[in-house]
């Protein structure tokens, strides 16, 4: 993933710790993991900040999606992917992938009930701030 100067720029504050990112979105598009793709609704907002991490942004972090839960969400740099499980047998991961874009891939995954592994890819438009 190559992000233009300004957006690393952007969220290069986040990496101090008691730092934090906001990402309002809108969902633009949204594809089934068979590739299968439809317009897509709602504004989803994110906000992420660093609880333990490193100069590269990698470690802990935490993350609340809209009025929800704050819940604990690993990150691999300063724009993600941020890895997180809002709930038993759900793993989602948000990556910022421009100055003004981003990818929210939220995953179902196999338990006890032997649920089918599917997955949603939510194409964002965000206003992102930190």
């Amino acid at each position: 993933m190559t992000l233009m100067p300004a957006t690393l720029a952007m969220v290069r504050p986040a990496a101090a710790e008691g730092a934090r990112l906001l990402a309002e979105c809108r969902i633009t598009t949204t594809c089934a993991e068979t590739g299968a793709c439809r317009p897509g609704f709602g504004a989803p907002v994110f906000e992420i900040a660093p609880q333990d991490t490193d100069a590269t942004g990698a470690g802990r972090y935490t993350l609340q999606l809209d009025d929800g839960a704050k819940v604990t969400a690993q990150g691999l740099s300063l724009t993600g992917p941020f890895v997180w499980s809002p709930d038993t047998g759900h793993r989602d991961s948000l990556s910022l992938t421009g100055e003004g874009t981003a990818l929210w891939l939220r995953q179902t995954l196999p338990g006890p009930d032997d649920v089918e592994t599917n997955a949603d890819i939510h194409f964002l438009t965000c206003q992102i701030t930190g």
